[in-house]
């Protein structure tokens, strides 16, 4: 809630651009990669991730991973770790820059609005629950935050790698994913130590276990998996609630019968289990959606007015409109990612006239992450990887790096 958004003007995002461009995004890298397509496809894909995850540790090197989500979340690896309150949160903020600004002293300071900020994560327990596994082990805390970061950047790769591939040739495969690796706001986000990447892993998995679950509608392990992943992400973010958008839209665009079937079961688990998180959320007095509008309105803590849902709507529609306005007005400034932001948009149109089982599952994804835009009207891409994942595939699509063989029918 806290945690501000990447500055992609910044010294930090120039750094990434420039390994990038030299790694990822050249078109040396594209040429070695299409000429080497035939002889070594698993070295390819190797190569991406290696690639990926260098230029996260190169980046690290460059700055600190803390910003003012990971301060709490800190807070909540010592109180698992034996600490009491005061202990965890002098241990908390004791790394503190010396000079912050207003609203940052006003809730690390503030022993009052300290509270009410930490009360954002308390609902989020899995990232510092995993990091203080780890430190068991290990008993390095920088290297236990930093692990599940990288992990979670890995599985995004890997899912998206399965995802393309489903309805890419792979060379069309290897270069989305190549794009991917280079897209600089998921590697400045897997270099924060908060819980965004691993969100954006989480859903990646989800969609991956439904696109299988609609191929094999038998397969019971796989929906089991399904929910365990649904349940963990949950105690992660709580983006994972628009499944209840995404498998919706997939059961009204499956004909096959099987599918279908499947789809309304995970359907209903999906709501009981969303219902279930809801009424612990409730009972536990964690901020809801609006609590939080309404504390991002006071500036983080800053002021204290109330307001209505009603009052809140006037807000929440400006923002949604100011955060298109950003999202169009940064575009114009990567013009790569303009150029496939415009033909993913336009490949989506043509592919969904006579779709695949990967299209509509694709597109269904790209729909539910972008719909939370209308939940907490935010810009920051952190947000928004599936949508970034769909434009990339559907851009691709659109060049015919396509096959359908890999497919069942509807």
């Amino acid at each position: 809630m806290v945690a501000r958004t990447a500055d992609y003007n910044s010294t930090n995002f120039r750094i990434i651009a420039g390994i990038n461009r030299g790694l990822c995004g050249g078109p040396v890298y594209l040429y070695f990669v299409l000429k080497l397509l035939n002889k070594n496809i698993p070295l390819l894909f190797l190569a991406v991730l290696l690639i990926a995850n260098l230029e996260a540790l190169l980046l690290l090197r460059h700055k600190s991973p803390f910003i003012s989500d990971s301060f709490f979340y800190r807070h909540m690896v010592y109180r698992y770790l034996g600490d009491d309150y005061d202990q965890a949160r002098n241990r908390a903020i004791e790394t503190l820059p010396a000079k912050l600004d207003q609203i940052s002293s006003n809730f690390f300071y503030n022993d009052s609005n300290y509270r009410k900020a930490l009360k954002h994560f308390t609902k989020r327990p899995f990232y510092p629950w995993l990091v203080g596994i780890i430190y068991r082990f290990t008993n390095q805390e920088y290297l236990s935050f930093l692990l599940p970061q990288l992990l979670a950047l890995n599985i995004v790769l890997i899912a998206s790698i399965y995802l393309f591939r489903q309805g890419l040739t792979d060379a069309g495969a290897i270069i989305s994913t190549a794009l991917l690796a280079a897209f600089p706001p998921l590697i400045e986000w897997t270099t924060y130590f908060t819980g965004d990447v691993i969100g954006a892993g989480f859903w990646l998995l989800q969609i991956a276990l439904l696109f299988k679950l609609i191929q094999k509608p038998k397969a019971e392990n796989t929906k089991i998996i399904f929910m365990a992943v649904l349940i963990l992400s949950l105690l992660n973010r709580e983006q994972s609630l628009l499944m209840n958008l995404i498998v919706p839209i997939l059961y009204l665009s499956i004909k096959n019968r099987p599918a279908k079937r499947i789809l309304a079961t995970i359907w209903k688990l999906t709501v009981l289990i969303s219902m279930i998180y809801l009424s612990v959320l409730k009972l536990t007095r964690q901020y809801t959606i609006l609590d939080t509008i309404s504390y991002l309105r006071n500036n983080y803590g800053l002021s204290e007015n109330v307001y209505t849902f009603s009052q809140n709507i006037p807000f929440i529609l400006q923002s949604i409109i100011y955060a298109h306005q950003s999202f169009l007005i940064d575009l114009t400034h990567h013009r790569w990612w303009l150029a496939i932001a415009l033909t993913g948009i336009i490949g989506a149109v043509f592919t969904m006239k006579r779709p695949k089982i990967i299209d509509a599952v694709m597109l269904a994804s790209a729909v539910g992450s972008y719909a939370a835009i209308f939940i907490y009207p935010s810009f920051s891409y952190k947000y928004f990887f599936p949508v970034v994942i769909s434009l990339i595939y559907f851009s691709i699509k659109l060049i015919r790096y396509n096959h359908s063989y890999r497919d069942i029918p509807y």
